[in-house]
């Protein structure tokens, strides 16, 4: 008697050092950005190393993958 309930998730997450939280869940969100944009249903990883500074208070990432769910 109930129609089914689709639903969706695109996740992105990140890891790495916490010198910088800002710049981690920045680089998350970019990363959920990326799931959103390739498909629905996946998810978008990010690793943050140490890297020297270049001004910049967010370490870009270094590798990712994309998983998707079907």
């Amino acid at each position: 008697d109930h129609e089914p309930l689709a639903v969706t998730v695109s996740v992105g997450c990140a890891a790495g050092p916490l010198r910088d939280v800002e710049g981690l869940v920045g680089v998350a969100d970019e990363a959920l950005y990326e799931a959103k944009r390739t498909g629905r249903d996946r998810v978008v990883h990010r690793l943050v190393t140490d890297q020297p500074s270049s001004g910049t208070s967010q370490s870009p990432p270094s590798g990712g993958s994309v998983t998707s769910a079907e």
